[in-house]
């Protein structure tokens, strides 16, 4: 799934300068900066880490009814994505290869935050998933 290859009618871009805003405010207000970069970083208790496998979706993972934004690389140009979790849930590993780097989906009030990376092991390519907040289940 290339950017150009998401459905348009699923999804919302939002402008390159209101993605800005929202990025800073999750830096200012939730400490999720560093080297002036936003980063998600787990906390010590309650965040889960899995590899993804195709075609499964983590039984830890949450639903969640309110839209996320999902995060790619090239956001100061591109723009935050905003959506249903349904979508996002539906295509995680498709998700992360649109700009080849994974992405990171995050509620506006920075409650839940899951970040996907493409990593190398052996030659592979895995898809590692981080969760934390409203995306793992209790």
């Amino acid at each position: 799934m290339e950017r150009e290859q998401i459905d348009a009618d699923t999804v919302t871009w939002l402008p390159a300068a209101e993605s800005e805003v929202v990025v800073s405010r999750w830096k200012e207000e939730f400490g999720a900066e560093r080297y002036e970069t936003l980063v998600a970083v787990a906390p010590e208790s309650g965040a889960v880490r899995d590899t993804l496998l195709p075609g499964v979706r983590p039984s830890w993972l949450a639903p969640v009814t309110k839209p996320v934004f999902v995060l790619f690389q090239e956001y100061k140009t591109a723009g935050l994505m905003t959506c249903e979790w349904s979508f996002v849930a539906a295509n995680l590993i498709p998700l992360a290869r649109v700009d080849g780097n994974g992405f990171v989906a995050a509620t506006r009030n920075w409650t839940g935050v899951m970040v996907v990376d493409l990593e190398e092991e052996d030659g592979e390519t895995v898809f590692a998933i981080e969760a934390w907040g409203v995306f793992v289940r209790r």
